[in-house]
């Protein structure tokens, strides 16, 4: 017999595994995560519907209010692709403040692992393509940091993160107060 942990994080596998090809019916991904969320404070189970809901936020945008105490959990956490995943979900959130995602980000881009640092540079882009469309400014300071961060992507062996990076840099300067 399988104990509630197994089966809440069973769901959330489920969940994370079936969310671009399951039929969601309204309301039934919210029903799954309240469900798994409302129940659990078991790091992995966390990690998984954080990822099952990254995901179905990027096919569906706006189709769920993630409460803001699941991001700061899992970037709280000592497991890398918890802290990814939280990462994803802090830039998803409609009520955090700017400062407070620049920061995280730039705490991923300074991780250097080759891991964390990637999903910070991602997240960096999202950051900017929601910031641009919404004609939002970011200090002088801010963007200083986040170009700071971005420049070992734009000297690296990877063109295409050569690229992606110097983009970046030009799109954070053209949102700089």
């Amino acid at each position: 017999m399988k104990t509630r942990r197994e089966d809440l994080l069973e769901l959330a596998r489920w969940m994370w595994e079936v969310v671009h090809n399951h039929p969601w019916a309204p309301n039934e991904f919210d029903a799954s995560f309240d469900r798994v969320y409302s129940h659990t404070d078991d790091l992995e189970t966390l990690w998984q519907l954080g990822g099952a809901t990254n995901d179905y936020l990027r096919c569906n945008p706006g189709g769920l209010s993630v409460p803001i105490s699941l991001p700061k959990r899992l970037l709280a956490s000592e497991n890398r692709e918890a802290r990814v995943i939280g990462l994803k979900l802090l830039n998803r959130c409609s009520d955090i403040s700017t400062s407070e995602i620049t920061e995280e980000i730039l705490r991923a881009l300074q991780r250097g692992d080759g891991y964390e640092d990637y999903g910070g540079f991602c997240e960096l882009g999202n950051l900017i393509e929601r910031y641009e469309a919404a004609a939002v400014r970011l200090s002088a300071d801010v963007v200083g940091r986040l170009v700071n961060a971005t420049n070992r992507f734009a000297v690296g062996k990877d063109e295409n993160d050569q690229r992606t990076a110097q983009r970046r840099v030009e799109c954070l300067r053209s949102i700089c107060d």
